[in-house]
């Protein structure tokens, strides 16, 4: 997928049974594709309280990347440090913004303020925009969203491997962040992810307007809740076999398959 819109084009012309397609390497834009209408499905988090996560995840991960090297040696802060200079490439600077201008092969450019206005209208334009700290929210939007196509889908989710990523949590997180990272590296990552904080808070705005604006909102927001709530109290066993019963009906079946990249974001 990190080939771009001509390898995805290609791929999905391949394979036209798809029904959802995931990747943490598809690219904006999409390619025009004949038999099908791509929508794209993004979920914006807040740029401070990631830093952390992408550290932890690269510290993990079994890779010889220069992110993946460093985030070993490097204690958090040196890591964030070294992250903030030109040449270490922009995985903690505005990444999100580049992301929805479609600029991830050119990480060292320096974004300006006419790309952060093609990033808001990117989300703007986008039916299935969801933000991780209102996530149970924009899965009920875009439940709502794709019923058209998708009579039966179902969002509902157990969460793995993270804890609810509510507001209050965020900003505890955040708060860490800035008391570890000290106030001038804090200051200059808060610089850097000055076009971030505003697509994400546009993102949010964007999210209560439609929340507002979708009919009978909070029943289904309840509804979606406890939908959660049994998938929860079924064993794993149970949910596996559930699973394979709704692979039957290619509504449910992309539903699970979204449902699990979603999850997977948050991780």
């Amino acid at each position: 997928m990190r080939a771009g819109s001509t390898y995805l084009s290609t791929f999905l012309e391949q394979h036209q049974n798809l029904k959802a397609l995931s990747s943490h390497h598809v690219q904006i834009p999409l390619p025009a594709v004949e038999h099908a209408r791509l929508i794209p499905a993004v979920i914006l988090r807040h740029p401070l309280e990631r830093v952390r996560s992408v550290y932890e995840f690269e510290r993990r991960q079994q890779s010889d990347t220069p992110g993946a090297i460093n985030a070993k040696k490097l204690t958090f802060v040196d890591y964030v440090r070294w992250r903030m200079e030109p040449s270490a490439g922009a995985t903690i600077r505005n990444f999100q913004t580049r992301y929805c201008i479609g600029g991830l092969k050119n990480l060292e450019r320096n974004l300006t303020h006419d790309d952060l206005t093609q990033a808001i209208r990117f989300i703007r334009d986008t039916p299935l925009v969801g933000a991780v700290e209102l996530f149970d929210e924009s899965m009920v939007l875009f439940e709502d969203a794709l019923r058209n196509w998708y009579p039966s889908i179902d969002l509902a989710y157990i969460i793995q491997n993270v804890g609810r990523n509510d507001t209050s949590k965020i900003a505890a997180k955040i708060d860490s962040i800035k008391k570890d990272l000290g106030a001038e590296i804090y200051g200059e990552l808060v610089q850097n992810n000055a076009y971030d904080l505003q697509l994400h808070a546009e993102a949010q705005s964007l999210i209560q307007d439609r929340m507002v604006n979708t009919a009978r909102f909070e029943p289904q927001l309840i509804d979606f809740r406890k939908r959660c709530e049994r998938l929860k109290r079924l064993t794993p066993a149970k949910v596996a076999e559930t699973s394979q019963h709704l692979d039957a009906d290619a509504a449910n079946s992309s539903a699970i398959k979204i449902s699990q990249k979603f999850r997977d974001i948050l991780k």
